[in-house]
């Protein structure tokens, strides 16, 4: 069986990258020679355009000075170039009999939308393809198909880590086939599928990972579907996922089936997190926090992109609608992004204690992204009200502009909030290691050494999630082990010795000298953290914030130790000279 799955998986890998480097190729070849071919003409082209009977094909419109004097229709349809039937033929075909030198004419039959059928003398001109095809425009479409291409990687990548890691768990191995599928799917692939005349490749590889991953995410990760009425998704994942690439599906339905989908996607999406939530503490509940943060933060930002872009489609921006536009993009490629990064930091159990922190600033972000998108959606709505009730026109700079100087003033405050309470929310821990200070104030008012350092290193650990540690205190000049985590104090003591009282370079990571101006009061010693990777910056902040009031701390109270050792010793001697006095004089009596 594992043999077998080992073939497809393969199999299926080598089909994705045969159809994203035939993408790229394909992609490539329509920014340079097929669209230039048209501009030569005056012409440009619109893909799959659909009619009043729901045929769907390549439309051609003037664009140029000369084919619009000419009276070319726009979305029209060319069946006859110079006597050569080309209603079987493809856009890279047409293009190849439209080429040719400068100065030549080419005779073109166009269909108008309408069913007007009209024959034209089309002359290739440089002024035409300058007016026609813009370079920026066209290398900015090849500059999608080379992103989406590049978003196969870490696709290919989480789908390995998946069969290399788990290859014992049927929903994993479903996992992987779905990322592998969609590793090999996309607009660049589609684009060569087609262009080879096997489209229903590139539909059979979007129904494998819908179907894959619609069945596959009610059950992650152990393969119970919980809560169980999510088996129905067994059936509606693959008829759905079948239904969608059918070339009988008019568009209303197919709008449709994709809501339909897009709704039971982030349905499923929520499962993981409600798992996430009934597992003990432990790696296993970081690793699974990693991956609910990738299937959750990806659709988040998502539906980011969505709330941006219908501000986009409503209101007049102006300028700022390209802007706007790019953000949408990059929101939703960010989104593509998180999900498979989210998986492989989970699998390859890198950084998982600072899932908390990703998570809280992912959905602060967010957050912030959606608050200021819609205070500056709301307040361009009133600008543009305002100016048309009062000048009485639309200007759709001035309004946008005022929006944009508003939303930036909200940023600030908003950003501080958020991002503050996400903090309080996501990483309780860290925050209660910064109020430590506070709490030293009290502790070192009446506490021992020992009782202080015990109840310090406790937060400190639980703080940054620390495998071992220990508090070591310098006191009446001598080294003395105040608290230890995981540690043995024997073992810790030669280990000491050996290093003339510092750890660096032995088995902690982190090495924190406790000194009050020149005298050293004392040392912290931190091991590697729970998941083997380096303190985060945040967390080398909060020990820094630590250092000075532990440092109080432990030397008041080791002072105040001494003190009273001093005094008990005193207290001894006296009453040792009293029992002494008073031992003869009762003797006598």
């Amino acid at each position: 069986m594992r043999r077998a799955l080992a073939f497809l998986w393969f199999g299926l890998l080598a089909l994705g990258i045969v159809g994203q480097v035939g993408g790229l190729w394909r992609g490539h070849s329509y920014v340079t020679e097929t669209l230039p071919a048209f501009a030569m003409v005056g012409l440009s082209v619109e893909q799959d355009v659909e009619d009043d009977e729901g045929y769907i094909y390549d439309a051609v419109s003037p664009a140029s000075a000369e084919t619009r004097r000419l009276g070319i229709p726009a979305a029209g349809w060319i069946y006859q170039v110079d006597g050569v039937a080309t209603t079987e033929v493809e856009t890279e075909k047409l293009a190849e009999l439209l080429a040719g030198e400068i100065g030549t004419s080419v005779l073109v039959d166009i269909e108008a939308p309408d069913g007007t059928e009209k024959q034209h003398r089309l002359t290739r001109s440089q002024a035409n393809r300058d007016e026609a095809y813009s370079e920026d425009d066209q290398w900015l479409t090849l500059g999608s198909v080379i992103l989406f291409a590049l978003l196969a990687i870490p696709y290919a990548g989480a789908a390995a880590l998946l069969w290399r890691r788990q290859p014992d768990r049927p929903v994993s191995i479903m996992l992987s086939f779905a990322f592998l599928a969609f590793a090999g799917w996309g607009f660049g692939p589609m684009l060569f599928w087609e262009w080879t005349g096997r489209l229903e490749v590139w539909a059979a590889i979007t129904m494998l990972w819908i179907c894959l991953l619609t069945a596959a995410l009610p059950a992650f990760p152990d393969g119970r579907f919980q809560p169980r009425w999510t088996r129905w998704l067994l059936v509606v994942g693959p008829v759905v996922a079948v239904l969608i690439p059918m070339p009988f599906i008019g568009e209303e339905v197919l709008l449709s089936l994709l809501t339909l989908l897009f709704l039971t996607m982030l349905v499923m999406l929520t499962f993981p997190a409600r798992r996430f939530r009934r597992m003990p503490p432990g790696l296993e509940r970081q690793q699974m926090k990693w991956a609910a943060l990738g299937l959750l933060g990806g659709p988040a930002l998502w539906v980011s992109a969505a709330v941006l872009g219908v501000v986009a489609a409503t209101l007049p921006l102006g300028d700022f609608a390209e802007g706007l536009a790019g953000i949408v993009f990059l929101l939703v490629y960010l989104g593509f992004v998180l999900i498979p990064v989210g998986i492989i930091i989970s699998l390859l159990r890198y950084r998982l204690n600072d899932a908390d922190a990703a998570i809280g600033k992912s959905a602060g972000y967010a957050a912030i992204t959606l608050m200021v998108g819609a205070v500056w959606a709301i307040t361009t709505t009133w600008a543009n009200g305002f100016i048309a009730s009062n000048l009485g026109v639309v200007n759709t700079a001035v309004a946008p502009g005022v929006s944009a100087v508003i939303a930036a003033a909200v940023f600030a405050p908003l950003n501080k909030k958020i991002m503050g309470s996400m903090e309080r929310k996501f990483q309780r821990a860290l925050v209660r290691l910064r109020s430590l200070p506070g709490r030293l104030a009290k502790w070192q008012q009446g506490d021992d050494p020992v009782h202080v350092a015990e109840r310090a290193l406790d937060a400190i650990v639980d703080g940054v999630q620390a495998r071992k540690a220990a508090l070591i205190g310098i006191i009446a000049d001598s080294r003395r082990v105040l608290a230890t985590y995981n540690v043995e104090t024997d073992a810790l003591c030669a280990e000491l010795d050996a290093r003339d009282g510092e750890a660096d370079g032995g088995s902690f990571a982190l090495s924190v000298p406790l000194v009050d101006g020149d005298e050293p009061v004392g040392l912290l010693l931190l091991g590697e953290r729970s998941d083997g990777a380096p303190y985060s910056k945040d967390e080398r902040a909060a020990i820094a914030l630590v250092r000075e009031p532990l440092t109080d701390a432990i030397r008041i109270t080791a002072r105040r130790a001494e003190k009273d050792a001093a005094f008990m010793t005193i207290l001894s001697a006296m009453e040792e000279r009293v029992t002494r006095i008073e031992g003869p004089q009762r003797r006598l009596g």
